[in-house]
């Protein structure tokens, strides 16, 4: 299947890999586009140094994987919820068009990502650094593109493969 998915994961640990990774790269992005948590979305409040959530426990994020099953871009927020994180996603399926794309340089002059940011509040980024920041850009042009196919796959698991009861996220 050629199809873009979304998929939720649950984050159960502060010191997790996973988590080490997301907080690495956000606190990197919010260097340059300091954000606080709105909490009336689900959002999970941050710590002082705005990276990691404030009290320990389960959190949600969720990942865009390319049809490769590649991870192409991941949530800039975590979710105190599931739910949350799947009304985020719904929210930006409906809305791909009004996403703006930020690149910037990496901790390293060789290193370069892009979040993307909606009314300028970022909401997703790369997952990984490129070597350019045309090639980063093109990457985040390419993902925003994807959302026009994109679907949601239920469950917070990743599969190994869609299943065919996919939901498309702007179907009602």
């Amino acid at each position: 299947m050629t199809t873009p998915y979304f998929v939720f994961s649950t984050l159960h640990s502060d010191n997790s890999a996973t988590m080490q990774s997301w907080v690495r790269f956000r606190t990197h992005i919010q260097s340059v586009h300091p954000i606080v948590a709105r909490p009336d979305a689900g959002v999970l409040p941050t710590s002082p140094a705005g990276s990691k959530p404030a009290a320990s426990g389960i959190a949600s994020y969720w990942r865009l994987l390319a049809s490769n099953n590649r991870e192409v871009a991941r949530s800039y927020f975590l979710y105190s919820s599931f739910t949350r994180a799947r009304v985020h996603v719904e929210q930006l399926l409906d809305a791909p068009d009004a996403l703006s794309i930020v690149t910037l340089m990496g901790a390293d002059i060789r290193t370069h990502g892009w979040y993307a940011t909606l009314d300028g509040v970022p909401v997703m980024t790369c997952s990984r650094w490129y070597g350019g920041s045309s090639a980063a850009y093109d990457a985040a042009r390419a993902t925003v593109k994807a959302l026009g196919t994109a679907v949601i796959v239920d469950g917070t698991r990743r599969p190994a493969m869609i299943p065919a009861g996919a939901v498309s996220g702007r179907e009602s």
